[in-house]
């Protein structure tokens, strides 16, 4: 599995995700805060090929868990 790093705007700390999501309108989830949020990426180069969701005919939001929001 090929990583990437991303800096969270909340807490400012840094985790990594999987490669397959660059590229994808899918909020990314930080584990050090718990926050989702959009991330804004260079839409530039080539995205990896294959991926874990090669059965999938289209990878969009409805492929990904998002709990329901809550207010805190």
């Amino acid at each position: 599995m090929k990583i990437y790093y991303v800096n969270c705007p909340h807490c400012k700390r840094s985790f990594h995700c999987d490669l397959n999501l660059q590229g994808l309108d899918v909020p990314r989830h930080c584990p050090h805060c718990d926050a989702y949020f959009d991330l804004v990426e260079e839409k530039t180069g080539r995205l990896p090929k294959g991926t874990a969701f090669m059965g999938l005919s289209k990878i969009d939001r409805k492929v990904f868990y998002l709990p329901a929001s809550e207010e805190k």
